[in-house]
């Protein structure tokens, strides 16, 4: 399972758990309805300052997710090498 659909099951559940709507929580943390909607379904991957707020208006355990950000026998998270791969950089060697 991605990050991005394993934060959006922690938001929807602790919001269902705070029984609050969708739009209760987009005009708390100041976001468009539909961007909850979508990082809710793991449709999006949110940027770190929507992950803070959300998580602290939900009461969110940051840590639980570290779970899902998959990483090497080093400790380098494979988003970084993703991303380079992507830029047409190729592998990091050290």
């Amino acid at each position: 399972m991605s990050l991005k659909i394993e934060f959006g099951r922690m938001v929807r559940a602790s919001r269902n758990l705070l029984k609050m709507r969708q739009m209760e929580l987009s005009k708390l943390a100041d976001m468009d309805l539909r961007h909850i909607y979508n990082i809710e379904r793991g449709l999006k991957e949110p940027k770190l300052r929507t992950v803070i707020v959300l998580a602290d208006i939900l009461k969110l355990d940051l840590n639980a997710l570290k779970a899902f950000a998959g990483h090497d026998e080093n400790g380098i998270y494979w988003k970084f090498y993703d991303t380079l791969e992507e830029a047409g950089q190729g592998e990091c060697h050290d």
